[in-house]
């Protein structure tokens, strides 16, 4: 039975140069929340109709009661996502070397 793709080393290439700039992001996403959850104690989430009737006047709509979703981080989060997405990108950028002259 064929296999799906040749395996040779410029499909290797290939795959690695397709999956890098993703893990990168991944990693650089990782660092820009855990950078955001430093400066900050407790994070609401509202509803998004409470968005658009806040906007139209209050004499033609009654606004309902709005959930609101509470988190409050704890105090270790920060610094893991920040630890956990700086070790991803530094893994990401050295993985094609190493991957490469094997």
């Amino acid at each position: 039975m064929p296999d799906s793709y040749p395996d040779t080393p410029l499909m290797r290439s290939l795959i690695l140069r397709l999956i890098r700039p993703c893990v990168i992001g991944l990693g650089l996403s990782l660092m820009i929340v855990g950078s955001t959850l430093l400066f900050v104690d407790q994070v609401t989430l509202r509803n998004s109709t409470e968005m658009t009737q806040a906007r139209m006047p209050q004499v033609f709509v009654r606004i309902s009661p709005v959930t609101k979703h509470q988190f409050s981080p704890p105090t270790w989060m920060p610094i893991t996502l920040l630890a956990a997405g700086g070790l991803t990108v530094l893994y990401s950028i050295a993985l094609p070397r190493k991957f490469l002259e094997a």
